[in-house]
């Protein structure tokens, strides 16, 4: 029931093989490391979060609910998952289910079912950050 998004091959390819995972295809495109001054005022980090009770896994740029999710209920720091792109074409909105206790957020770049989701019990947070489309 949950989604899991990473830019490693490896990682990847073991979920699929050993785990039984489905491959549902690139989700966007995240920029690399940004470099430049110009680059860091735009590129921001992408915290992947995993809760060892639930065994979810959780993604934010905000640097507050990181530390609140670790400091208060027990969630392990991933580090960097990706980077965001303030400036990407592709608004990733993040959605919430009250009723699963593993795979309650949900990360799509389709407002579409974003909106569907919404109708079926979903409730719909803020954007959760900027990126390319993965087309």
């Amino acid at each position: 029931m949950e989604h899991f998004y990473t830019t490693s091959a490896y990682e990847r390819r073991v979920l699929i093989d050993k785990y039984g995972w489905v491959d549902e295809g690139i989700a966007w495109k995240s920029p690399k490391t940004p470099t430049t001054d110009e680059e860091k005022k735009t590129i921001k980090p992408v915290y992947r979060l995993f809760n060892p009770f639930t065994t979810d896994h959780h993604y934010t740029k905000d640097a507050n609910e990181r530390k609140t999710l670790i400091d208060k209920y027990g969630w392990k720091d991933e580090g960097i998952a990706f980077y965001s792109n303030d400036k990407g074409d592709a608004t990733v909105y993040r959605l919430w289910h009250p009723g699963l206790i593993t795979g309650a957020h949900h990360f799509t770049t389709g407002k579409h079912e974003y909106d569907v989701l919404i109708t079926r019990g979903w409730i719909g947070e803020t954007e959760a950050f900027k990126v390319n489309a993965a087309s």
